[in-house]
């Protein structure tokens, strides 16, 4: 019974020594193993090529290496320029104010297409717009060229031109009470229709047309015709 016990007892330490002896298995844990990957981990035991890295100028939360001014903006990303929406050179993709850098002048004019002094470079609407028909309504130096002297010693040195009934009339005073009837269009052109003014007890029959060339310059072509009379006289107008 002894004997049994101890050849139990020797078998038991037999088997302890050799449990004992065999090396441990190595547990195996897959991931990243590059340290510097946004999912590295030292538990890893075998890369398994799952490493995911930032994107260049950003770290692994997304956010900027350097940012300076803190605008979320990496700094090698940043664009200089004016951010200002009013201003005539505005970058929609400037993401950094440059001092003193906004232009508010260049690109002032009239942005109203429909007017007379229409500026298609103007940007910004400085309030100059203006219609033909209310520049031509002006006090006028006139510079009279005729085919014949009669009619080119009547006319004055000025005239003034007034507003008919409508929008676009013209009421052209050559003194005396002697009144042109004419029209303008948005575009500067000046029509005259057959008319009979007056001049001295006699009529005379007129009718022409001409352009407003710019804000301080006109030029109207006026045929004066009668039984007797047949000039054409252009009518230069300029600031008085």
């Amino acid at each position: 019974m002894i004997k049994n016990r101890l050849f139990q007892i020797f078998g038991f330490l037999i088997i302890a020594t050799v449990i004992i002896s065999l090396p441990a298995c190595k547990k195996i844990v897959l991931g990243c193993m590059d340290p510097v990957a946004c999912n590295y981990s030292d538990a890893v035991t075998e890369d398994n090529g799952s490493c995911t890295y930032a994107e260049e100028n950003y770290d692994c939360t997304g956010g900027c290496v350097s940012d300076q001014d803190g605008d979320g903006v990496c700094d090698e990303n940043e664009i200089s320029g004016c951010m200002d929406s009013l201003a005539c050179n505005f970058d929609p993709n400037a993401t950094d104010q440059l001092s003193n850098s906004c232009d508010y002048e260049s690109c002032l004019g009239c942005t109203d297409a429909n007017a007379f002094n229409y500026d298609s470079s103007a940007i910004i609407d400085d309030g100059s717009c203006q219609s033909a028909s209310s520049l031509m309504l002006n006090t006028w130096s006139v510079i009279a060229e005729c085919s014949g002297e009669f009619i080119g010693g009547l006319l004055p040195s000025e005239i003034t031109i007034t507003e008919g009934v409508n929008e676009g009339d013209l009421m052209l005073d050559l003194g005396t009470d002697i009144i042109i009837n004419g029209t303008i269009d948005n575009d500067g052109n000046i029509m005259i229709p057959n008319q009979d003014i007056g001049f001295d007890m006699f009529s005379i029959t007129v009718s022409g047309n001409g352009l407003l060339e710019s804000e301080t310059s006109a030029i109207i072509n006026v045929n004066f015709s009668s039984l007797l009379i047949n000039d054409n006289c252009v009518l230069t107008l300029g600031p008085r």
